[in-house]
């Protein structure tokens, strides 16, 4: 079943931004992609923040990509010939140059000054030296924050994407971690209004769409800010193979509301090789759930294992773990309509004689015959579960596939020759 986890954007709106801007239309820009974290403006930011936070999301389909060049156009009404307190136009007839006080300059960055009834200066960069752009503007940091709340999956590398981003772009963001009773919590910010950004999963960035709390996404375009309009990144995303993704943050009436800060499967069958090897099924992986749970019968019954699988059952909060497990393991052996019927309808298409019960008895036969190791089911962070695989102790198991990297490491790892 594919995973995905992604970004949703606050509703409530943020009050007045307080960006202390060098230009006219630079600070209209900083407010206009400020806003579109509430319900006002365009939503700019919509995309930066998720594309640059994101780290591991739509940016890393973008590696090695040309970055879209970034223009601010200032026009001044005077003629002083400085540009900030620190950045001095010194300008002949053949070239522009830009001088600071830190001596910033790069081999892409350039100053151009037409000479108008106002004079006007445009500045042309590559995203990647917004940084001299910012040190010749010097402009202040907005004082008003935006909140961005994540789960507890490695806030440090979240951490230091903020940092980019809030480097790029002179942001004031606060990352907030929230370790318990997540989506609760959630919903309480969203309810207050303290909130702009976060994680969320697609059951609860529906419900929350359907109660008006989170805006959509459908009005993104590029600009100054956002490398990319939503229509670009949801091209992309499809032409990369994961099509399913797009569909499952599309609300009904069409609202694109969230985009996926990661991809992955859920449920992928991962088969330890050193233990399987040693019951001669090393090369004889299973085609099927059938031809699955006869292999761990194989196993069990060679002694090689207790307890030969290691399912997807934990506990971590509503809608995750183990109610993933099933859905994902109905859909894949019915179809993707082995719950229930397609949109718009949604009707109940599983009763004591379909698909969905076969998949509840063959777990039953599973923890009778205890081919699993049972305490699963009170573990409540899949962190926990990451390393048990790699312990050895199982043949097979359903987890996540974004760790099967970890798992073919030899010195992490004892599923692996």
């Amino acid at each position: 079943m594919p995973g995905s986890c992604g970004f949703m954007t606050s509703q409530s709106p943020s009050g007045e931004d307080q960006v202390k801007a060098v230009t006219t239309q630079l600070a209209n820009k900083r407010m206009n992609r400020r806003q579109a974290l509430s319900s006002a403006g365009k939503a700019a930011i919509g995309v930066a923040a998720v594309v640059i936070i994101g780290g591991a999301a739509y940016a890393v389909t973008q590696t090695g990509a040309p970055a879209a060049p970034v223009t601010v156009t200032q026009t001044q009404t005077a003629a002083p010939q400085t540009i900030t307190a620190t950045a001095t136009q010194v300008q002949t007839a053949t070239e522009t140059q830009v001088q600071t006080e830190t001596q910033v300059q790069t081999q892409t960055a350039t100053l151009t000054q037409t000479a108008t009834q106002t004079e006007t200066q445009v500045i042309t960069t590559s995203a990647q030296d917004f940084q001299a752009v910012k040190a010749a503007l010097s402009r202040a940091r907005p004082m008003e924050t935006v909140n961005f709340t994540i789960w507890p999956f490695r806030p440090d590398q979240v951490q230091v994407s903020v940092d980019i981003f809030q480097d790029q772009l002179n942001e004031n963001v606060d990352l907030q971690v929230v370790t318990t009773d997540y989506f609760a919590i959630l919903e309480i910010k969203l309810l207050g209004g303290d909130l702009d950004m976060a994680y969320t999963t697609p059951d609860f960035a529906h419900r929350m769409w359907a109660a008006g709390l989170i805006r959509d996404m459908n009005d993104i375009e590029a600009d100054d800010y956002s490398l990319w309009s939503i229509d670009t990144i949801r091209d992309d995303i499809i032409a990369s193979g994961y099509k399913t993704f797009v569909d499952t943050y599309t609300a009904l009436d069409g609202a694109y509301i969230g985009t996926p800060y990661y991809q992955s499967v859920l449920g992928a069958l991962m088969a330890n090789e050193a233990m399987l090897d040693g019951v001669g099924l090393r090369d004889d992986l299973p085609t099927d759930y059938a031809d699955l749970y006869a292999k761990v019968d194989q196993v069990q019954d060679s002694g090689a294992s207790d307890t030969p699988l290691l399912p997807l059952w934990y506990s971590a909060f509503p809608g995750w773990g183990i109610s993933q497990g099933f859905v994902g393991e109905v859909l894949n052996r019915a179809g993707p309509n082995g719950l229930f019927t397609a949109a718009p309808g949604f009707e109940v298409n599983f009763d004591t004689n379909t698909e969905a019960a076969e998949v509840l008895k063959d777990w039953k036969r599973l923890w009778d015959k205890d081919q699993i190791p049972k305490g699963i089911i009170s573990v409540t962070s899949d962190s926990d579960v990451d390393g048990m695989f790699a312990t050895g102790q199982f043949a097979y198991a359903k987890w996540w596939l974004y760790l099967i990297r970890g798992w073919n490491d030899p010195s992490f790892s004892k599923t692996v020759f």
